[in-house]
């Protein structure tokens, strides 16, 4: 994880509670398997999170369209929002985690870690958590539309997202009506 997530942060503190919302368990020891999680924060506090779990010697797919909360009135640490039940990707699964792969999902750096990587305020986009037995990796590279032209790391983000949103047609169901406030 990224400088801004070291223990005691309000970053992984956030990040921590907002996976909890979700009833997802931490992937920071490990996991038996594999899991893959891609989640794309949008700027008006929605999202979706998309997650790959090899157990078992099956894959599985499944993913949340969610709004983000705030318990406290002040930074959104809850997320709330319908599971998707995804199926099988469109070109078989070792097809789309091979095609995964290729643009490197697994090796893109962190946004701190890139230099020149432009940053501002209240940045949102797309992160990845990898988990593997005893290993765990995160990285986020936000806004990386407007990144893309000069960072390879970007340009291969946009490009898996493309691939899983044209793998997983169910990805693009429309976000339901939310409640605007969590009780």
């Amino acid at each position: 994880m990224s400088e801004y997530y070291k223990e005691g942060s309000i970053s992984l503190d956030l990040f921590r509670r907002r996976v909890s919302s979700l009833h997802l368990p931490s992937l920071t020891e490990g996991k038996e398997g594999f899991q893959l999680r891609v989640w794309d924060d949008k700027f008006n506090n929605t999202g979706i999170v998309i997650i790959l779990d090899y157990s078992g010697d099956q894959w599985s797919a499944k993913g949340f369209r969610y709004k983000a909360y705030s318990s406290d009135g002040n930074w959104p640490d809850s997320l709330a929002g319908p599971e998707i039940s995804l199926g099988q990707p469109l070109s078989g699964w070792d097809n789309f985690m091979n095609t995964l792969l290729d643009y490197k999902i697994l090796a893109l750096r962190d946004y701190t870690e890139i230099p020149g990587y432009f940053e501002s305020t209240d940045m949102t986009g797309p992160s990845v958590e990898i988990a593997g037995h005893k290993y765990f990796r995160y990285y986020e590279l936000p806004e990386p539309k407007y990144q893309s032209g000069k960072i390879d790391d970007a340009k291969s983000m946009l490009k898996i997202l493309e691939i899983i949103k044209k793998e997983f047609p169910g990805w693009q169901i429309q976000f339901p009506s939310l409640p605007s406030k969590i009780n």
